[in-house]
């Protein structure tokens, strides 16, 4: 008799199996290594930020150069400040925010090397394979990013909630609208098995 295919409930299993193996795996590492695993963290989050904020800055003297003038949707205490001043005041604040991009950058490294270390020595085990030193940074720096990551996401749905209510309440709707589609295509052996076989490839357009 053939194995029954698994269905959308094993599917639901495995994924709640693996989520629950990874908050496993992060509780342990914050335990061997707490202070390097929040540097990693709050230096990717800074990093992030930054970065952020010295790609759209630029966009803004841009903006007022091409206006002559200092718009009016800009808080009064910006606006009062002249429109040339603003424009260098803005110009010199991308230059810091790039900055505190790349020190946050290094800071982080800084980090992850120690937090490695660390890891390493509290384990107390053997070599079992060449580069096990560099394989561990990276799924560590992996780890802390994706961390980085997911802090990130909620301050900036909070932020959006605070701001514009609608863009949370439309990533909620694509969200479940997401799942209900996955959760039918399930059903389906052969889209099931193009899901599982190319699940790396269909993260970023569901993304």
């Amino acid at each position: 008799t053939l194995s029954p295919q698994p269905g959308a409930g094993d599917l639901l299993q495995t994924l709640k199996a693996k989520i629950r193996w990874s908050l496993s795996l992060g509780n342990k590492l914050r335990r061997k290594a707490p202070w390097p695993t929040a540097m990693c963290v709050l230096t990717a989050l800074t990093s992030q930020m930054a970065m952020l904020a010295a790609f759209l800055l630029p966009l803004k003297v841009i903006m007022l150069l091409g206006s002559g003038k200092v718009p009016k949707f800009l808080p009064p205490e910006l606006a009062g400040m002249g429109h040339e001043t603003l424009i260098v005041l803005l110009s010199c604040a991308s230059i810091v925010f790039y900055g505190l991009n790349l020190l946050s950058e290094n800071m982080g490294k800084l980090a992850l090397n120690r937090g490695v270390k660390q890891l390493i020595a509290s384990s107390g085990k053997m070599v079992l394979f060449e580069d096990q030193d560099e394989i561990a940074s990276t799924a560590y720096k992996q780890y802390t990013t994706a961390l980085a990551g997911g802090l990130f996401v909620c301050l900036a749905l909070v932020l959006q909630l605070w701001l514009y209510p609608a863009i949370p309440l439309l990533l909620i709707i694509y969200l479940s609208l997401l799942t209900l589609l996955v959760t039918l295509a399930v059903r389906n052996a052969t889209l099931r098995n193009q899901i599982e076989n190319n699940l790396l490839s269909w993260i970023p357009v569901f993304t």
